[in-house]
């Protein structure tokens, strides 16, 4: 075989024998050389990710440009940081911007699906090439928007006539470098001060840097004749939805010593500078150190952590089967293990203060935590459940974690490398019984109790309300689970009682003594 005629590791083969596949192949042979490995990438996308081939239908350069340099590369995170990095100093934010971030993304995308299904790249490496190619098209994006907000307005100066500094916070896989091919990314913006100006006019430098977050996430995630960059979710900042789009450091240092919860220390444990000042982000994190990692063990954070995946899987009505994320023994179960272990004891044991989850298993092991065979159980556990994930984004092409299932579920195994669905669901089904098993020595056994199903959904609604949500009905729970002469006024003391933050129900009491709100009930 010519090596300029043909790409070898381009010929997989395929999850089931297409019908006249010998016709096809001598329409491929009758091509020129570089015409057959474009077909080759098409049909390897098709195979093994078929959600990526809107991306070439709707840019037919997309398979050349994909293989202008060898798959083998292992530069290519840099190499499109640089890349992208040229886009956010030369190119101006509106469509410009958004169509050129839109090309880079989707040919970084398209290598680094080719690169794990080709077994070039193994998963943590894929999860790391996304998660910095997610960092470089923030921060292009960033650094184009604040360029045209200040040339339009004057620059955002501080007291002292020196540029104020922004940075962005990536969380959860971001700022892991765990991101999977149907991430969103969860992004925090901070700022270093409100005190300040804006040129000569009249905003404020709070205005103006929620108006540069607002136009990057645009530049992100708006959906165009070119598709997105990233889905971007903003809602893990300061007081959610409700909050501003950007904080200054003194508004993040109250907001987190007077309402910080337990779910915002485990996200900001995660959390990395991932564009802008990101010596400035360092110093956010460095001041937010007290709140994320307490100098006393609390084992209460376990039980908290344990509560709050069985919440979402509640919530968002995930199969305990086949969600391999929110599922029983699945991604999140096995985070949280890990994470939960990271918050108990990262105040005395600075080693642990890390943001990867198997770099944190690692050094959970060294420090005696966790077990060679519980370390060992969990890293191939881990290998195989993301890989399944990926995979599952890389078909379906959605926010989607639920494995394929009936006669799709034979192709998608053989597709993970499985001689068939049943030695696949074997694999799976055993270490997603270790992770569960692992996830629930978080929390002690409950004590045997009647089933009460009224008083399961008040304390699930009472749940609800301290986490801001202003639709649930506390009224009519409160009078199908407690004996009461007047439901609504039971329901405006329970409020009150959700709202002081050290009360059993409130933020604090709740997280510090999780049964004793039910108990008292």
């Amino acid at each position: 075989m010519n090596e300029e005629d043909e790409t070898p590791y381009l010929r997989v083969t395929h999850p089931g024998a297409a019908p006249g596949a010998p016709a096809l192949e001598r329409h491929r042979m009758a091509r020129p050389a570089a015409a057959r490995r474009e077909l080759d990438v098409v049909a390897t996308l098709a195979a093994h990710a078929p959600s990526l081939l809107s991306l070439v239908r709707g840019d037919p350069t997309l398979p050349a440009r994909a293989l202008a340099s060898p798959l083998e590369r292992e530069e290519d995170a840099a190499d499109f940081a640089r890349r992208l990095a040229r886009v956010g100093r030369e190119v101006d934010d509106g469509p410009e911007l958004h169509r050129a971030l839109r090309r880079l993304r989707h040919e970084a995308v398209v290598r680094v699906a080719l690169r794990e299904v080709l077994r070039l790249a193994d998963v943590d490496r894929t999860a790391a090439d996304l998660a910095a190619l997610a960092a470089a098209a923030t921060d292009a994006a960033l650094r184009s928007c604040r360029r045209a907000v200040e040339a339009a307005r004057g620059p955002i100066v501080d007291g002292e006539g020196r540029p104020i500094p922004m940075t962005v916070l990536g969380m959860g896989k971001l700022g892991g470098l765990e991101l999977n091919f149907g991430s969103d990314v969860d992004l925090i913006f901070f700022h270093g001060t409100d005190e300040g100006r804006v040129g000569d006019g009249d905003d404020t430098p709070a205005e103006a840097f929620a108006r540069i977050a607002r136009r990057t996430a645009k530049a992100l995630g708006e959906v165009t004749r070119d598709g997105f960059v990233f889905r971007v979710d903003l809602r893990l900042r300061p007081a959610g939805s409700a909050g501003p789009l950007s904080m200054s450091l003194a508004g993040a240092e109250r907001y987190y010593e007077t309402f910080g919860r337990t779910w915002e220390r485990g996200a900001l444990m995660r959390a990395s500078p991932i564009a802008g000042d990101r010596a400035f982000g360092g110093e956010m994190l460095a001041m937010l150190a007290p709140f994320i990692w307490r100098r006393q063990p609390d084992p209460s954070v376990a039980a908290a952590m344990h509560g709050m995946v069985l919440r979402s899987r509640r919530e968002l009505r995930a199969d305990p089967k086949g969600d391999v994320k929110l599922g029983v023994g699945g991604i999140r179960e096995l985070e949280f293990f890990v994470q939960s272990l990271q918050l108990v004891w990262g105040g005395l044991h600075p080693a642990l203060r890390v943001t990867g989850t198997m770099d944190a298993l690692v050094r959970l092991h060294r420090l005696g935590f966790v077990s060679t065979a519980e370390r060992d159980a969990l890293t191939a556990a881990w290998a195989l459940l993301r890989s399944v994930e990926h995979r599952v984004h890389m078909v379906a092409g959605y926010q989607t974690h639920a494995i394929p299932t009936g006669e799709a579920r034979e192709g998608f195994a053989r597709s993970l490398g499985f001689e068939n669905a049943r030695a696949f669901e074997a694999a799976l089904g055993a270490h997603r019984a270790e992770v569960h098993r692992l996830f629930e020595t978080l929390v002690e056994a409950p004590p045997e109790r009647p089933e009460d199903p009224e008083g399961d959904a008040l304390l699930h609604g009472l749940g609800r309300v301290r986490e801001g949500d202003d639709d649930v009905d506390l009224e009519a729970l409160a009078a199908g689970a407690l004996p009461l002469h007047d439901a609504e006024e039971a329901a405006g003391h329970l409020r009150r009682l959700v709202r002081g933050a050290q009360s059993p129900f409130g933020v604090l009491g709740a997280a510090r003594r999780p049964t004793l709100g039910g108990r008292l009930l």
